[in-house]
């Protein structure tokens, strides 16, 4: 595991992912949902955590719960 991989969060990295794709988006809606959506479902599950730490249980807890609903 890298030094950077030890010290980035998961909120880190999906806040520099939606900086370098927004132009690409078709309006600031897609934004805005890009945004509320890692807020609401992902950062309370893993946000704070290292991405080196983050695993498919995790993943699996972030999405079980709305999987049929959304």
């Amino acid at each position: 595991m890298s030094k950077l991989a030890a010290a980035i969060t998961f909120d880190d990295v999906a806040k520099a992912y939606i900086a370098a794709h927004c132009a690409g988006w078709k309006n600031a809606k897609h934004l805005a949902q890009w945004e509320s959506t890692l807020k609401t479902y992902a950062s309370p599950v893993f946000g704070g955590l290292s991405i080196s730490a983050i695993d498919t249980d995790m993943v699996m807890k972030c999405l079980e719960p709305i999987w049929a609903t959304k």
